[in-house]
């Protein structure tokens, strides 16, 4: 078989093939690009929306399970889901966090990012620390907006951090602490791996959450504890 050259019927075309233009017309930016895959991947979570427990079989005929439990919320966030609430992903991360679905259980049964239980593939409902507790761990600033304007309790004690003040000041998310601590979190809450939220913020060093919450320490005042807490951040810092 005689193989030819390719000819291209108009020199228009091959200017256009060659030009900037084609990236313009084709290219999805990296923000979409997040967007696209944590929608889908947030989207194959829900489906697992049963509350018994799962097993390597089922997660064998889901190949996109692990991935998707593991990697949403870093490509969610790097989407600008943070940014604003009428961001297309966010009705679906909301969705997820919803106590009352199987889909929020399993999803910490397959990637629990709290590391707590190593017997995760069997734990129960009751186990599972609450959506508010896992939102301020993952950093999700709108997400933990939304389930305190309806009324999640910012105080349950679950989890290896004890609660959600404790898990956001661990991981520096500033703007969560803020939240918590204006929707009553209780800054003096002992529990948890590091035993108190000032602790965990100063363990990491994150001065300016431990400033936040020497502030509230102190307008709380809670008869000298203020004055112990500044004295264990100065040697910790």
């Amino acid at each position: 078989m005689e193989t030819g050259t390719i000819k291209l019927s108009h020199f228009s075309v091959k200017e256009y093939l060659l030009s900037t233009q084609v990236e313009k017309d084709f290219r999805i930016s990296e923000k979409t690009s997040h967007s696209v895959i944590a929608q889908i991947s947030v989207a194959y979570l829900l489906q697992f929306n049963l509350f018994d427990h799962l097993t390597e079989a089922i997660l064998d005929c889901s190949p996109l399970a692990r991935y998707a439990a593991k990697h949403w919320s870093y490509h969610a966030k790097a989407a600008g889901v943070n940014m604003t609430r009428v961001h297309p992903i966010l009705k679906l991360i909301l969705r997820l966090f919803t106590f009352e679905i199987a889909a929020f259980t399993n999803w910490v049964r397959i990637c629990n990012i709290d590391k707590w239980n190593e017997q995760q593939w069997s734990m129960d409902r009751a186990e599972v620390p609450s959506p508010l507790y896992y939102a301020s761990l993952a950093g999700m600033q709108q997400v933990s907006s939304y389930l305190l304007e309806r009324g999640a309790d910012a105080n349950v004690q679950k989890g290896r951090y004890g609660n959600a003040l404790q898990a956001a000041s661990y991981g520096g998310h500033e703007v969560i602490v803020k939240l918590l601590l204006e929707n009553g979190a209780e800054v003096n809450a002992q529990g948890g791996h590091d035993g108190n939220a000032l602790q965990a913020a100063s363990s990491r060093g994150h001065e300016v959450i431990v400033k936040l919450l020497l502030d509230k320490h102190a307008q709380e005042d809670h008869h000298g504890n203020t004055l112990q807490a500044a004295s264990f951040i100065r040697k910790s810092l």
